[in-house]
């Protein structure tokens, strides 16, 4: 389903990874719905967080590039 849906490859182990933090009681059957929405909520998160240390890396290379203008002038 998450090839199907994401275009997304996930060994068994990954698989397994993510239905154990989403189905903590180790249920047979995962409700779909539901484990969309998990996965979606982790994603957008995941994405948050690395847009968030992106733009600090950013603003830390400005940093660095002004004082060197700074320097050379």
């Amino acid at each position: 389903m998450l090839k199907l849906t994401f275009n997304l490859k996930v060994d068994r182990a990954e698989l397994g990874a993510i239905l154990k933090e989403f189905n903590e009681e180790e249920l047979q059957e995962v409700p779909s719905s539901e484990f969309l929405r998990f996965f979606f909520r982790i994603g957008f998160e995941a994405r948050e967080e690395d847009k968030r240390k992106q733009r600090e890396k950013q603003a830390l290379l400005d940093k660095k590039a002004e004082e060197e203008r700074q320097k050379k002038v």
